[in-house]
C-alpha cells in the first residue's frame, strides 16, 4: 500500500506543477519571443534561398542570351561568304562554344 500511495503523491504533485505552470504569466514574453524568432530565422533562410535562386536563374538567362547572340552574329557574318546552311551550323557551333 505504500507504494501505491506514493505513486499517488507523486502523480497529485506533477498535476500541481502542471496546474501552477498553466496558471503562472511570468515569462510570457520569452516563450512568446522563442516561437517568433524561429519563424524570423525561418523567413530569412527562405528569403536568402529565394535570391540564391533569382541570382543564379538571371545568370543562366544572360548566359543563354549571349549565347543566342554569338550564334546569330556569327552566321550573319557567315551569310556574306557561304550558303544558309553551312552559315548556321557556324552559328550553331558558336552559340554552343559560349556555354562551354
Amino acid at each position: 500500500m505504500a507504494g501505491l500511495q506514493s505513486i499517488q503523491r507523486r502523480v497529485a504533485s506533477i498535476k500541481a506543477s502542471i496546474k501552477a505552470f498553466r496558471s503562472d504569466r511570468r515569462g510570457g514574453v520569452m516563450i512568446i519571443f522563442a516561437a517568433a524568432s524561429m519563424a524570423i530565422v525561418l523567413l530569412i533562410g527562405g528569403s536568402i534561398e529565394l535570391h540564391r535562386r533569382n541570382l543564379s536563374i538571371a545568370l543562366m538567362q544572360k548566359a543563354a542570351d549571349a549565347a543566342a547572340l554569338a550564334a546569330k552574329k556569327t552566321e550573319s557574318e557567315a551569310l556574306l561568304t557561304m550558303p544558309l546552311a553551312q552559315a548556321r551550323t557556324l552559328g550553331e557551333a558558336a552559340g554552343a562554344t559560349r556555354f562551354d
